[in-house]
This record gives structure tokens, C-alpha cells and sequence, in this order.
């Protein structure tokens, strides 16, 4: 069922003409992982929390760095530090359970 409906969700996701081998790794699946990391990889909720954390701070690291500094790679560079700030503080995610 998974694959199904990650099938039709890279379908629909495609535009015409683009549809080539990993032409959403670097736009869904590395933020998608990000998230699920994030957020515990053991917890939905958390896993879910986690994606809500990465879109905002995306969103604000295209603002506040893309925009205003003019830092190439702004939203990838804050996912990253995002994320090694919550994997130095809880290695086991947001509300992932300790192994």
C-alpha cells in the first residue's frame, strides 16, 4: 500500500517531460527522512511533528537567509542544523523511544 500511494504521489508530483530517476530525492525524500529522523523514527506523532518543524524552518531559512543574507542552499543548511541540534540534544527524535 505504501508503494502504491508513493507511486501515484511521484506521478502526480512529476511535471510533464520530467520525470527522470531521483528527480525528488533532494526535494522530498532527503526532508521527508529529515522528518522522520527529527520527530523519532519509532513515533508517528513525532514523525509528523517533525515534518511540520522542517517546512517552517525551510520556509524561514529561504527567508531570513536566502532572501535577506543571499546564503545559497538557505533551507537545506537550516534542516541541517535543526537537526543536529535535536540529535545532540535527544538522539532518539522528538518523541521517538529510547532503544
Amino acid at each position: 500500500m505504501a508503494a502504491l500511494l508513493g507511486g501515484i504521489a511521484g506521478l502526480l508530483y512529476a511535471p510533464v517531460g520530467i520525470f527522470t530517476p531521483g528527480f525528488m530525492t533532494l526535494t522530498m525524500l532527503v526532508p521527508a527522512f529529515a522528518a522522520a529522523v527529527l520527530g523519532g523514527m519509532t513515533s508517528l506523532p513525532g514523525a509528523f511533528i517533525g515534518g511540520l518543524a522542517i517546512g517552517v524552518v525551510q520556509n524561514l531559512g529561504i527567508y531570513y537567509l536566502g532572501q535577506q543574507l543571499k546564503v545559497p542552499g538557505a533551507a537545506e543548511l537550516g534542516v541541517f542544523a535543526l537537526l543536529m541540534l535535536v540529535l545532540l540534544i535527544r538522539p532518539q527524535g522528538l518523541l521517538g523511544k529510547e532503544a
